[in-house]
């Protein structure tokens, strides 16, 4: 499936209540919908990175003690917009085994990568607190999510602190009007970098920083 999303920062000292309590976003909440969740995602390559050279990412994420692997491809972001395909399984545990999406995946060359990719590592881990709820918004159903935390690679940090929009049902359209209505109430500007993007950062300058 796709997954279409926008992404945005939260400014520094903002309350995340605001959100979830602001006027008009509570009269949009779907009842029942509101969820706070632990998050912690470890995200995995090969020795040789086969999984980024081909543009593909994969991590294993524990919600709240259920575990759920997910597989992402073929990303286009621009301004905190992003449409990936995306496939998502429960598993039984955190233990990373990419034949779990076989079934589910119809992209010959993607299977023929997945049977050829072995010796998976973590190279990345991602941590934070997830506040969501699911707005019926112009015909439109969206999730709304504020997470905070932290991504962590190869010793370094890099905090999360953002906002994200998710397109469940209906129009992209309705999405980006949400969007550009969260940053004219609350002063928030596109986050041009994934969770995934700020790791693979974090392990660029361990690379650089390392004596030849």
């Amino acid at each position: 499936m796709q997954e279409i999303e926008l992404k945005l920062k939260l400014p520094a000292g903002m309350d995340v209540r605001e959100f979830l309590e602001d006027e008009d976003i509570g009269g949009w909440i779907v009842p029942g919908s509101e969820e706070e969740l632990e998050m912690e995602a470890v995200y995995y390559d090969t020795l040789q990175k086969l999984l980024q050279q081909n543009h593909v990412a994969f991590r294993v994420r524990n919600e709240n003690g259920e575990y759920v692997a997910t597989l992402k491809w073929d990303s286009v972001s621009q301004n905190g917009f992003s449409v990936r395909n995306e496939c998502n399984v429960e598993v039984s545990g955190p233990q990373p085994d990419l034949s779990v999406f076989r079934s589910d995946l119809e992209e010959p060359e993607l299977l023929v990568l997945l049977d050829h990719t072995s010796g998976l590592r973590p190279i990345m881990t991602t941590r934070y607190t997830r506040r969501k709820a699911a707005l019926d918004y112009e015909g439109s159903v969206l999730e709304l999510a504020v997470d905070q935390g932290g991504v962590y690679a190869a010793g370094g940090m890099a905090p999360i602190s953002e906002v994200e929009v998710e397109l469940i049902s209906g129009k992209t359209e309705t999405l980006l009007k949400f969007g550009r209505f969260l940053m004219e109430r609350f002063g928030l500007s596109p986050e041009q970098k994934s969770k995934f993007r700020r790791g693979l950062a974090l392990l660029e300058k361990a690379e650089e920083g390392k004596p030849e």
